[in-house]
């Protein structure tokens, strides 16, 4: 026996997280693709950070439009935290998770927010250290104002927006700090991918050698499990052969089993209904013959006071009187006797019934049990099993004459 089939090598695929959504920020952030709610979390978290300083410059009315777009994050916040407290809920989660969505493509999108990795947000940083009125009226200039106006209040506001708008709409020569700030964005940008770039390949050296040494493993199980399978093949054959054997023996004998069994079966139904007619009507009969001594106590004793209540002058009843007394004693008697005969007839036949299904399925057993070799013990057995019944009842049932000619020969 050789094996037609081969086990192919199985290899071990890693598939990413899927993400809870998508948002293409251009070049304000890139594509935003959180795969959970805890690090969309920390993203929202370090953007609220990098905007935080806002909320302590006092300055004029230029400053709502950063407000608007930092309190969209806010409330993209409150969201992703209340998703975090939802886990356990599919649904709830993507309801919050959908406002978290709204909210930050309201901020970057609608507001212009820069984000913290972004170019205009590094300028913005690096003038914010020297001066933060000057950094929020130069990001005035690049932000939607929304109804909002410049308040100049003081030389620094000026200074900002002043340069905001020449950096923006182009006036001549590029300032050397504009300069400055775009050279340290493309080296942290460079940085970042080269950094993420050695990651990768030390994930993909690995699921290399992984693969390599699954591959191996895997070609080495295959081939002892098939030398192992035809070893027991070789080893078993025999033992399969006498198993195969003796099956086809024992489906034999089930079949003959059952073939006497599905024989036997009619009788076995017969008898058992025979035993429960015979049992409900042994139960009614026994019922009967004592409700019937009963009324036969209160029949004579009716009688008996109509004849003694109704005596002669001398004191003696008449002779009609007993005899009607005798009568009905005796064929009260008789039928009661009559009724206890049937009623024991019952008893005996339904008990004859169960003994016959007692024996029907003790004969099965025993054949299924394989207890039944001989043919002899078989017969005994089918003989007594289908022998004649008899109903138990005493075929000289008459009226007693002798009782009658007593009663007479006194009524006389």
């Amino acid at each position: 026996m050789d094996l037609a089939t081969e086990a192919q090598p199985t290899v071990l695929v890693l598939a990413p997280a899927p993400a809870l959504f998508s948002l293409d920020l251009g070049s304000n952030g890139g594509v935003l693709a959180p795969t959970s709610t805890r690090e969309l979390h920390d993203w929202i978290q370090n953007e609220i950070q990098f905007w935080s300083w806002v909320a302590s410059v006092t300055t004029g009315s230029q400053r709502n439009s950063i407000d608007m777009g930092v309190q969209c994050l806010r409330n993209a916040m409150q969201h992703v935290e209340r998703a975090i407290q939802h886990e356990g809920s599919e649904s709830a989660v993507s309801e919050q998770i959908r406002h978290v969505q709204n909210y930050l493509q309201d901020a970057y999108t609608n507001k212009a927010l820069p984000h913290s990795s972004s170019a205009l947000a590094e300028r913005v940083n690096e003038i914010r250290q020297r001066d933060p009125v000057e950094a929020i009226a130069y990001l005035f200039v690049f932000l939607p104002q929304h109804g909002h106006h410049f308040d100049s209040r003081d030389l620094s506001s000026w200074r900002g927006f002043l340069t905001g708008i020449s950096e923006r709409y182009g006036f001549p020569g590029l300032s050397h700090e504009a300069y400055e700030t775009a050279i340290t964005s493309a080296e942290k940008l460079r940085a970042n991918i080269e950094r993420l770039l050695g990651e990768k390949t030390d994930v993909f050296n690995g699921l290399h050698r992984h693969y390599q040494a699954l591959s191996a493993e895997i070609t080495g199980t295959e081939r002892k499990q098939k030398d192992d399978f035809l070893e027991f093949i070789k080893a078993n054959q025999e033992t399969h052969d006498k198993a195969l054997q003796a099956h086809k023996e024992a489906m034999s004998a089930l079949e003959q089993t059952f073939r006497e069994k599905m024989t036997l079966r009619a009788p076995v139904e017969y008898w058992e209904g025979r035993h429960r007619h015979h049992t409900r009507r042994s139960t009614v009969l026994g019922r009967s013959v004592f409700g019937s001594m009963l009324a036969l106590a209160g029949a004579i004793g009716l009688i008996a006071y109509w004849v003694l209540n109704n005596l002669k002058a001398d004191g003696t009843p008449e002779a009609w009187r007993v005899s009607v007394l005798a009568l009905v004693g005796v064929l009260g008697v008789w039928a009661v006797r009559l009724v206890v005969r049937m009623f024991l007839s019952n008893v005996h036949l339904g008990t004859d019934a169960a003994e016959r299904v007692t024996m029907v399925k003790t004969y099965l057993a025993l054949l299924e049990g394989d207890k039944l070799p001989s043919d002899d013990d078989r017969k005994l057995i089918l003989q007594a099993l289908f022998r004649p019944a008899s109903d138990g009842l005493v075929k000289d049932e008459g009226l007693p004459h002798p009782a009658l000619e007593a009663l007479t020969r006194i009524g006389r």
